[in-house]
């Protein structure tokens, strides 16, 4: 059954190009549907794409150092830091990387801080870890990673998703001689197609700038049609 259908044109000249068809909220997708897209470029050449719903959660980065604290941190060291929801919003999985031997100590504590944006300071809301020992451990070769749950003691809560939505949460590292922190990172969106938690529906396809068929490559422009389909 065809739930619906849409047109995208692009003009990009690059030999793989990607397009936001939208949040499968809002193109009716459900589990179980299928996509079903068919791109024409000016000549009459085509290519179809057909498969089960392709959905990118938003994901975030954090690049860490001195100059993020507040006030500023003359130091050396820097991190990085990757996140990821999952379907619900309810896990947020993250990876910490943290230059330990740049830093003027061990590492004595590690957070999560919000709500706040670049250049402010917020209270702890989620701890990474909590004491030299125990950052020690977490930070093993020098990355520490864990999921953040909706079930912690420090929950992730639904006010929390939409200030890491709106880029208003950050990480801190802590140590001794900067007990307030000597690195940080915002924490900021990586992937973005829509404005708020409706998962992004995209489909890559290849192009062929010179005009010339080949299987699945396009000259430009290209429209593509989109149609959903329930299975």
């Amino acid at each position: 059954m065809l739930l619906g259908s849409s047109l995208y044109v692009t003009s990009s000249a690059q030999l793989l190009s990607s397009v936001n068809l939208g949040s499968a909220a809002a193109l009716g997708v459900a589990a179980g549907d299928r996509l079903v897209a068919t791109a024409t470029d000016a000549d009459g050449n085509t290519s179809e794409f057909s498969a089960s719903v392709n959905v990118v959660m938003p994901q975030f980065l954090a690049w860490l150092n001195g100059a993020q604290e507040a006030p500023p941190v003359d130091t050396p060291s820097t991190g990085l830091g990757r996140f990821a929801f999952n379907t619900a919003h309810t896990e947020l999985a993250f990876i910490l990387a943290v230059e330990l031997g740049a830093l003027s100590g061990p590492v004595t504590a590690a957070h999560f801080h919000g709500p706040a944006p670049i250049g402010a300071n917020a209270g702890i809301v989620r701890t990474i870890c909590a004491n030299q020992v125990d950052c020690a451990s977490a930070f093993t070769g020098g990355t520490a990673e864990g999921t953040w749950l909706a079930t912690d003691p420090e929950a992730m809560t639904s006010s929390l998703v939409d200030a890491l939505l709106a880029g208003n949460l950050y990480v801190n590292v802590h140590t001794s001689a900067h007990s307030g922190g000597e690195i940080r990172g915002q924490i900021e969106r990586l992937i973005c197609g829509d404005l708020n938690r409706d998962r992004v529906v995209r489909w890559t396809f290849r192009t062929w700038p010179f005009g010339k068929y080949r299987p699945n490559r396009l000259s430009q422009p290209v429209s593509l049609r989109l149609d959903v389909v329930s299975v």
